[in-house]
């Protein structure tokens, strides 16, 4: 009975033992898993970067929540540059600004990654170069666009924001820009001169002489009283 007993608390010892082990295996593989797929910060977050309350349409456009242009020089490291392609904007918004200095520019786009919905669209709050801008400097201006997540085509050649490197490439996108109106591209509306009208000198018309009659006397008419008098006998 003695032998019995204790052949089963040794079973039952090990069997502990095992359990522990594995406890032990399993707490230190954990940390191993977890360090070896980390979480993922989205480009576009739909919490984190949401305004802090969404404005209305005529709250954008007053430019009360958000900004309708900025200079270049206020960009900074934590802006980010990129390319799109397909129908973006919300309705005729970048034509609503060209009337203020012009439309988008070549498709690059400037924006932190903030979003706005309005109504029960989202957009991503950007900002594009002017079409008619005459050069590259850091106080040109940029204009507000709104790009529409569901709508847009495609977002390429993301990349941190870099002065240096930026400003190359808007200067290559203005040239080609330029190239593109020489050859019947779109320009500018031009008004149309209107010709002053030619002033002709008038007529100088020679002076008319005034004849001055003559003064008629007592003795005069009397001569010829006497004329007719004596014509008639």
């Amino acid at each position: 009975m003695a032998q019995v007993i204790t052949s089963t608390r040794m079973l039952n010892i090990r069997k502990v033992c095992w359990g522990m082990l594995g406890v032990i295996a399993i707490s230190a593989f954990e940390p191993v898993v977890w360090a070896a797929t980390p979480e993922i910060e989205p480009v576009v977050s739909p919490t984190s970067k949401l305004l802090a309350a969404d404005p209305s349409f005529a709250d954008i456009l007053k430019g009360n929540s958000i900004p309708t242009s900025i200079r270049l020089r206020e960009l900074t490291p934590e802006w980010r540059a990129m390319s799109t392609n397909g129908q973006l904007e919300i309705g005729n918004f970048q034509a609503f600004v060209s009337l203020f200095g012009g439309g988008a520019f070549a498709n690059n786009y400037y924006t932190k990654g903030q979003t706005v919905t309005i109504g029960s669209e989202t957009y991503i709050v950007a900002y594009s170069m002017l079409s008619l801008a005459d050069r590259v400097a850091p106080d040109m201006q940029l204009n507000l666009s709104l790009l529409n997540l569901k709508t847009i085509g495609s977002m390429s050649n993301i990349r941190a924001f870099n002065a240096i490197a930026e400003t190359k490439v808007l200067e290559k996108q203005l040239a080609s820009l330029q190239v593109t109106n020489l050859f019947g591209g779109s320009k500018p509306e031009e008004t149309p001169t209107k010709e002053a009208p030619v002033v002709r000198p008038a007529e100088v018309k020679p002076p008319t002489t005034v004849r001055k009659k003559r003064r008629t006397t007592k003795k005069s008419r009397r001569r010829q009283i006497r004329r007719t008098i004596n014509r008639n006998n």
